[in-house]
């Protein structure tokens, strides 16, 4: 072979390594996260929308493939699909969103990592026993006794704390966990506490149409509330859908409503809850740690950090309640206006 033609096959390879190398780093092969939600809800989507934005933040937005599946309350979908995760080999990660897709995804997934945020109470949900190991595939961003925590707040600002009311759907593993946990803390401080529950789904677990849905929220209500003097109101997409109910009720008997700010301008006077794109963005640097090799084992359960408080003066107009200063004071966001159409008194 002549000098100069081997002199141009090793140009060649030479440069067709270093464009492969460069092919590698910066269109190769990316990490494949599976992002799972049962449903459309306004916390689950500030949740991953924090989640891509601390992975942008970190540099990993070329590095990762994001295949996002909301199930849209299609739980039997749901089951299906994580069914179809725990047998797949090319997943590196997975981003569950929110109580049913987190408990799912760990009970049926057992060696793909998967980490979890939107979990209302972790500990009555079965997720946590040890919040620095879970001792398996899986870490999360939660908060312990989140609605406790809540109620806590709510407590330190108000005077009349004899009582306070829920209502919840049975079938939701995040409700049923949040009930345990606030009737917990009310024998603990000595408070009534009066919930009552109801499903949304019928036997077959289908759902129930939306006026069947109204009227068991409105049965619901009208049970809890001439009994409490608060009432406090948990995440829940079908609540948020039909609040309505919700504010002529409050508005109705008088009472000082509370809850996750997701209905704070829908007629909820005091929203206490997390800032759940924060918890989203913790979740990347996880996510980061993990996808480098970490074992989820080795990172603790951790407690997202920030809470917000806000208020909405129009909703406590409407039952006739002054906010003490310094109450508005321990309050980051002040809302002056409803939504919703103006309901007479």
């Amino acid at each position: 072979m002549k000098k100069s033609t081997i002199i141009f096959t090793l140009l060649f390879f030479t440069l067709f390594i270093g464009v492969s190398n460069l092919y590698a780093q910066d269109g190769g092969e990316k990490y494949k996260i599976a992002a799972i939600q049962h449903q459309d809800m306004i916390l689950f989507s500030d949740a991953f929308d924090g989640f891509k934005k601390g992975l942008n933040d970190l540099g990993y937005t070329d590095k990762v493939e994001i295949e996002h599946f909301n199930a849209k309350k299609d739980i039997p979908k749901l089951d299906e699909t994580i069914e179809q995760y725990s047998t797949r080999d090319d997943l590196d990660l997975i981003f569950a969103i929110g109580t049913r897709s987190a408990v799912g995804a760990v009970k049926k997934i057992k060696t793909i990592p998967i980490l979890y945020t939107g979990v209302t109470d972790p500990e009555n949900s079965g997720l946590v026993t040890d919040w620095k190991t879970s001792g398996r595939n899986y870490t999360g961003i939660a908060t312990p006794d989140y609605l406790t925590m809540g109620i806590k707040l709510l407590f330190e600002n108000l005077e009349d704390t004899s009582s306070l009311g829920m209502i919840y759907l049975t079938g939701d593993p995040s409700h049923v966990g949040g009930v345990r946990g606030v009737e917990k803390f009310s024998q603990e401080a000595g408070f009534k506490f009066v919930y009552k529950g109801f499903d949304m789904r019928d036997k077959d677990g289908n759902l129930y149409p939306k006026e069947v849905l109204r009227e068991y929220i409105r049965e619901a209500l009208e049970y809890v509330l001439p009994q409490v003097k608060l009432f406090f109101v948990q995440p829940s997409q079908s609540f948020y859908e039909h609040f309505d109910i919700f504010h002529e009720a409050f508005v109705k008997y008088g009472i000082f409503s509370a809850g996750d700010p997701m209905y704070i301008k829908n007629g909820i006077i005091m929203g206490i809850g997390r800032d759940i794109k924060e918890f989203g963005k913790q979740a990347a640097e996880y996510a980061v740690k993990i996808l480098n090799g970490e074992s989820p084992a080795n990172l603790p359960m951790d407690t997202g950090e920030k809470f917000l408080i806000e208020f909405n003066l129009q909703a406590a107009e409407l039952v006739d309640f002054a906010p003490p200063i310094m109450l508005l004071s321990a309050t980051d966001i002040i809302h002056k206006e409803l939504e919703t159409k103006e309901i007479k008194q």
